[in-house]
């Protein structure tokens, strides 16, 4: 999958013609992911079980622009927390949620196509959206002093899809400063597909009426970065 999307980020700027329009630089990268997960329902009843892994963080970036695309390759490092409710943990545990902290690690792999206009002599204003491969190369889940390593970490890799625009201010004629936002919507990871099938399968095996379900998973990101024409 990572090899591939080298490869269509290659083609992209070939096809786009634009080498004498080049840039490049670098800077940090804030996002994270405030849905996804896993909720089981029973059928009159409601939600009995869910599963949600929400994360936040930060890390770096390197970018290539040819005008209408820009491809980026980041360094990203977050923390978060799963959270597991519904009737069953209190049922069980007596607690209406378990929590358990964890830290991750990625590479994300991105590609933005976008439509830059001048709105004035040192500012241009950009739409843009595009599509971003999160790699996660670990997952650390902490409690208390003690952190257990995840024995499968790429299990939580997934491809997102963003949307939002940006700004770049011209500094000098070679030297600009680009903020970009955007918003994102990402495809279910391997970790997920597998626990929806594993509920299913359980409530199947015990005949209860039911399902298990992939929550959406979405979140913000924010890159403020320094360029550099040639």
């Amino acid at each position: 999958m990572k090899s591939g999307f080298i490869v269509l980020v290659l083609a992209a700027f070939v096809s786009t013609g634009a080498f004498a329009q080049m840039s490049a630089g670098g800077g940090y990268i804030l996002g994270g992911d405030a849905g996804g997960g896993v909720d089981m329902s029973i059928a009159g009843y409601g939600s009995v079980l869910k599963e949600t892994n929400t994360n936040f963080g930060g890390g770096t970036f390197g970018f290539f622009d040819a005008k209408y695309i820009e491809a980026s390759i980041a360094v990203w490092f977050g923390g978060g927390e799963v959270k597991i409710s519904g009737d069953f943990v209190e049922e069980v545990y007596g607690i209406d949620t378990l929590t358990m902290k964890f830290d991750i690690t990625s590479f994300n792999f991105s590609l933005l196509g976008k439509y830059p206009f001048a709105i004035g002599t040192n500012i241009i204003l950009f739409p843009a959206a595009g599509i971003e491969y999160q790699r996660v190369i670990s997952v650390k889940y902490k409690s208390g002093t003690s952190s257990v390593d995840a024995e499968n970490p790429e299990e939580f890799s997934a491809l997102w899809f963003r949307f939002g625009g940006g700004i770049d201010y011209s500094i000098t004629k070679s030297i600009y400063l680009r903020f970009t936002g955007l918003y994102g919507v990402r495809l279910a990871n391997k970790y997920e597909k597998d626990l929806e099938k594993d509920l299913n399968a359980l409530l199947n095996y015990a005949d209860i009426p039911g399902s298990a379900e992939i929550l959406l998973g979405h979140g913000p990101q924010v890159k403020v970065a320094v360029g550099f024409k040639f």
